[in-house]
Formats: C-alpha cells, structure tokens, sequence
C-alpha cells in the first residue's frame, strides 16, 4: 500500500529509464544539457499521456493516498529538473547516466506493465516529435490558498492529480 498511514510518509513505485541508441550509448545523453532532444520528446510523450499512465502506475484506490500536495509525490502531469515534485524529473546526471523518472507509481503496479506504457508514451513522443518544452509542460503548481483551504487534498485528488497545463 502506497501509505498505509497518514502521520508518516508514503512508498513510490518510481521508474527510471533511458534508450540506448543504435551503438549502444544512451540517447538522452547531450553535450552540455540535460537531456538530448531525443530525450525531451520522450518526456514529451509521457507527459502527454500521463492521465492514461496514471491509470496503471496508481492502480488501486489507495495509490492515491500518498499524492498530497508538499509530499514529495506529484499532483501534475508535469516535468522537471532534479524536482522531486514533478510527474517527469530529469536527474541532474548527464552523459552515459542521463535518464528520466516517472514518480507516481505505487508499489502495487505491475512493473513490467507500465514499463511498457512508459516505453510506448516516450516513443509517441519521440515520433510525433514532442517538444518537451511546450506551452502544457509548465510546471504547475497548486497556490497556496487553494492548499490552505478545506478539503483542497481531496478536491486535488478528486481532479486526478495529474491535469495537463
């Protein structure tokens, strides 16, 4: 169970993965960035169909009790840079060690399963070309007078955590 109590922190199914490209290097890697332009479409594809992924990376009711707002876990379909609270984080490792990881997941999803639905949504991305960078990829945050308000954990959970900008 992804938090099986609520005083104390939740459990992630978190997956990190890169493409090999065809000599077997890895095809995120880029000369002084982040992430290659191979690697930003493939995030651009996760994020597009993060709401599907979602259905598989949180397959049970309690999944979502560990995505709070200031938990660690995302409540967006969103990306970032050695961010802890993004769907998509991008590690700070570059070169042979560039890869992404998708943060939502629980413990009860089948691995090999959203594996899979990862690959196809990075590939999607990577042939559609994606820009990573796009207008709906923006970091979302929720404001903190909606956090403040009653009941904002459940009117967040209740929108499917992960809205697209």
């Amino acid at each position: 169970m992804g938090r099986p109590f609520t005083d104390q922190g939740g459990s992630g199914f978190h997956v990190h993965l890169s493409v090999a490209d065809a000599e077997g290097g890895n095809a995120f890697a880029a000369d002084g960035a982040e992430l290659s332009d191979l690697g930003m479409q493939f995030v651009g594809g996760v994020i597009e169909h993060a709401r599907g992924l979602q259905a598989l990376l949180g397959p049970t009711v309690n999944a979502y009790k560990r995505i709070l707002p200031d938990s660690l876990a995302p409540t967006h379909a969103n990306w970032g840079h050695d961010n802890r609270t993004a769907f998509c984080r991008v590690p700070k490792e570059r070169g042979a060690r560039a890869r992404v990881e998708i943060r939502t997941g629980d413990g009860s999803a089948n691995a090999h399963l959203i594996t899979a639905a990862i690959l196809l949504a990075g590939l999607d991305g990577i042939e559609r070309g994606l820009d990573g960078l796009g207008e709906h990829l923006r970091l979302h945050l929720v404001r903190q007078q909606e956090r403040d308000e009653p009941g904002a954990s459940d009117r967040i959970r209740d929108r499917a955590h992960l809205e697209p900008g």
